[in-house]
């Protein structure tokens, strides 16, 4: 007889009712939670892509309002495109219709990760998937945020689920798709730019190693009684008819980009232009995490010295030269600082990793558990080649949640098969034993003893075949849903591209454009007098780059009064006052941000120099030591001038060297 607790378990574990269940559930809360996080939001974070996506909608430009005629290439541009379609009229508008459809965008990603988790493993492990992303709170945070890696993570989501149905067909269509959805990410962020060819020669090593007969045939599909899987590559037109459509549907995408940019800048820039130069800066000197972009420009300002009188964009290519110029001259250092960053990003959810890895142990039961390990693998390398930010892993967080959820249900089935040795043939839980170690069964290979094991089960024992479920079917239709979704904001940026470069005219504009990041609308819902403050020091920054003297004063001034211990307005003020020729009211301002920045101890140094909060504000302790020197030198105080600018390298050299 069978143990009646397996036999209630696996009658629980087959149960269309408890998948059910467990989707609504999900997705009912889910959506709520992020709803709800929308419309009580009274701030947000963000404001780098809302600056390109506000001056977008206001002068038809993707630039930064500080320069809003001037085009920039500095971010890709389908998250500013969408936020500027969903922005209303008006002067600096609260961004609530892009909360909103952000909000949306991720109840709905609900069901695609439940589609992505069933296509690998069953509609239990895409239930268990969907109520762990419904209910994690770094992904219900994005719907109060404009931060572009929340974004980014429904593009990334979109990919995995192309990615798993090209491995599971390997026919034309699905490699259209998956090519498409990898070209709208690059359209978005460039990380993905190597994976289409790295994907291909996957497939290529796979084939060439298997032959014909590839591991994934004859193996059953999740949750399908007997059905095998048709390996990748083994219908349509071989290798040139699904792998060219993978590489050329990534690139389609990017041609309107490419062609808005020859127009503006006559080069070819198919991607986002010196994005990441300042973390691979850092990173080639051994650093394990990135400080601010003018820290970087600080610290190349001390092996060339001719850098402080250049533009932004020499100072961009500037740092890329260094960079990859250093990692030539030591390989091995770049190679070692970036395995100690994969060891950090691997400490930031432990548990998680280790599960989403367990699926690795599983693969002859799940194996379009496969490519996703591959996704996740090449997304976690790309990034420590960089820098290590947590924000960073947002985008691969839902395909971490399939991956252990397929472990931890293949392990829930492993127990079950311990206590099941007579379920029926054919059906995805039985098992044939060898020695005392169970394992899966290959449909249509039994063996005697197995079949005389099977004679010998009572009947009221025998389990019934499942019925073929279809898995298959959800995670097709998540596929077509993203290309519809990505093609039509594709299209609306297409739109918007267009219309940029009929309004600025060819070749009309300067280069470039800046990396400030100033712009934001007011808080709303009585917000704290530090919100207030933020929001004054900004919008001064936006009216001193734009030639409002006068107005910037007044703002810088509210913000330092609201918020006495805030020293950012008061280096924005001295700067202002020091082109007015009033040095010793300026000094005045720059001894009090000193003060204001200075860490109360050695220990708190070091403490700060540790996350990124406390580095910004050791940034702005260095940019006063700055601030006092060029006030003390149009004094005529040089002796003091020149201490000052080394108190200013000391500090951004000890945090350097505390990064590495």
């Amino acid at each position: 007889m069978l143990h009646p607790v397996a036999y209630a378990s696996y009658r629980i574990l087959s149960s269309k009712g408890l998948v059910l269940s467990i989707l609504v559930v999900s997705v009912a809360g889910g959506a709520f939670a992020r709803f709800t996080k929308a419309a009580t939001a009274e701030s947000f974070h963000g404001q780098n892509y809302y600056s390109l996506g506000l001056n977008l909608k206001k002068e038809a430009v993707l630039a930064y309002p500080s320069k809003p005629t001037e085009p920039t290439a500095y971010r890709g541009p389908l998250y500013p495109v969408v936020i500027a379609a969903l922005l209303p009229e008006g002067e600096n508008p609260f961004p609530r219709r892009v909360l909103y459809a952000q909000a949306l965008l991720g109840s709905l990603a609900i069901l695609a990760v439940y589609a992505l988790g069933s296509g690998v493993h069953g509609p239990l492990t895409g239930a268990l998937a969907a109520a762990w992303y419904a209910a994690d709170p770094r992904q219900i945070l994005h719907a109060g945020s404009l931060d572009i890696e929340h974004f980014y993570s429904l593009l990334i989501l979109g990919v995995a689920c192309g990615l798993v149905e090209w491995w599971r067909k390997g026919d034309r269509g699905s490699s259209w798709r998956l090519g498409l959805l990898i070209g709208f990410s690059l359209l978005c962020r460039s990380p993905l730019v190597f994976f289409p060819v790295l994907a291909c020669v996957a497939v290529v090593i796979r084939r060439t190693a298997s032959g014909e007969a590839l591991p994934l045939r004859g193996l059953p599909a999740p949750g399908v009684s007997g059905a095998g899987v048709p390996p990748p590559l083994a219908t349509g037109s071989g290798l040139r008819g699904t792998l060219a459509p993978v590489l050329l549907g990534a690139a389609l995408p990017l041609l309107p980009w490419a062609a808005r940019n020859a127009a503006h800048f006559r080069e070819f820039i198919p991607l986002e232009r010196h994005a990441g130069v300042c973390n691979l800066y850092t990173a080639s000197q051994g650093m394990i995490e990135t400080w601010l972009p003018s820290e970087a420009y600080a610290l190349l300002a001390l092996e060339d010295r001719t850098v402080s009188a250049m533009s932004m964009e020499e100072k961009n290519r500037a740092l890329r030269e260094a960079a990859l110029a250093r990692i030539l001259r030591d390989p091995i250092g770049y190679l070692w600082s970036t395995m100690r960053r994969l060891s950090r990003y691997l400490r930031f959810h432990p548990n998680l990793w280790a599960m989403a890895l367990a699926a690795f142990c599983f693969l002859g039961q799940t194996p379009l558990a496969a490519p996703l390990l591959g996704l996740a693998a090449y997304l976690l390398a790309i990034h420590s080649c960089l820098s290590v930010e947590e924000r960073y892993l947002a985008p691969v967080m839902p395909v971490l949640f399939v991956l252990a959820s397929s472990a931890a249900v293949s392990c829930v089935q492993a127990l079950v098969r311990l206590l099941l040795p007579e379920a029926g043939p054919g059906h995805p839980m039985s098992w044939k034993a060898r020695g005392s170690v169970p394992f899966p069964s290959l449909p249509g290979r039994d063996c005697p003893a197995r079949r005389d094991a099977l004679d010998r089960a009572p009947a009221a024992n025998a389990i019934p075949e499942a019925p073929p479920a279809r898995s298959g079917f959800a995670l097709d239709r998540a596929v077509l849903a993203s290309v519809g979704v990505f093609s039509a904001a594709s299209a609306v940026c297409v739109f918007y591209l267009a219309s940029e470069v009929h309004r600025t005219g060819i070749g009309g504009r300067a280069l470039g454009g800046t990396n400030v990041e100033v712009v934001f609308p007011a808080p709303i819902m009585g917000p704290s007098a530090a919100q207030v403050a933020v929001f004054h020091n900004d919008r001064g920054i936006q009216r001193f780059l734009r030639g409002d003297t006068a107005g910037a004063a007044a703002d810088l001034g509210t913000a330092a009064v609201l918020f006495p211990g805030y020293a950012e307005p008061r280096l924005s003020l001295a700067a202002i006052l020091s082109r007015q020729g009033r040095h010793a009211e300026a000094l005045r301002i720059c001894e009090q941000a000193l003060r204001l920045t200075e860490p109360p101890s050695d220990d708190d140094f070091l403490d700060m120099a540790g996350h990124d909060y406390g580095r910004n504000r050791l940034a702005l302790y260095a940019s006063a030591f700055d601030c006092c020197a060029s006030e003390l030198d149009a004094l005529g105080r040089k002796k003091k001038a020149r201490a000052m600018s080394m108190a200013a390298v000391r500090v951004r050299v000890r945090v350097a060297e505390s990064l590495r």
